[in-house]
């Protein structure tokens, strides 16, 4: 698969179900504006793609330190990390954080946000 697929594969499993569906419910139920859960549902679809691309690259090292399989190798998985390497990988990480980071920039309450952001790139397991 290209880039492309392997993104949308992402997007539409880790970043849709994991956070833009489950931050943007949550909105919801909390009445924000439909802007404000727009905002909330674009977010999660960054936070995702770096969860999932942190951890591709956490996969990829040594099990012994992450305490992580390397099941994306075991089942032949395609990933970020083995179609465009570390350097390009880490540029998408970059670029996803900026996104991230100018929607946070637009919202009232930022501190959880962030937070959450840093533990996903921080996260060792």
């Amino acid at each position: 698969p290209t880039i492309e697929e392997v993104l949308a594969v992402y997007k539409y499993k880790t970043a849709s179900y994991t956070f833009s569906l489950p931050m943007s419910t949550g909105a919801i139920l909390a009445k924000a504006s439909d802007e404000e859960v727009e905002k909330i549902f674009q977010l999660g679809e960054h936070l995702g793609l770096l969860f999932q691309i942190r951890d591709d690259m956490l996969d990829s090292l040594d099990p012994q330190i992450t305490g992580k399989s390397h099941s994306d190798d075991e089942n032949n998985t395609q990933t970020a990390i083995k179609l465009l390497g570390e350097e390009k990988t880490l540029e998408m990480i970059e670029e996803q954080k900026n996104l991230a980071k100018q929607i946070i920039s637009t919202m009232e309450v930022q501190q959880p946000y962030l937070e959450m952001m840093d533990y996903i790139m921080s996260r060792t397991k």
